[in-house]
């Protein structure tokens, strides 16, 4: 599904695909780019992604979210210059 590997690239198709499963949720972007998460500027940021990826297996069973949940908890579990939200 996804056209790189990588943190921060996404060919267009896998951009558009991951904004449908993502049902253009505020800030999946950011699941893709170098930004820290952790830095508290992004606080209410990781805390809408946390809960969507929380709920959105659930409620759209026919997509598998767990590539994108492995991605938010690696950009979340990274260094931080600032205060680090909590997140699971």
């Amino acid at each position: 599904m996804y056209g790189r590997d990588d943190f921060g690239e996404l060919d267009y198709r896998s951009y558009v695909e991951t904004l449908l499963v993502m049902k253009e949720t505020p800030g999946w972007q950011y699941l893709f780019t170098e930004v820290d998460l952790r830095h508290r500027k992004f606080h209410a940021t990781v805390r809408q992604l946390e809960k969507t990826l929380e709920v959105f297996p659930s409620l759209f069973p026919d997509h598998d979210y767990g590539h994108l949940q492995e991605r938010f908890q690696a950009r979340c579990d990274r260094p931080t210059g600032g205060r680090a939200p909590r997140v699971r």
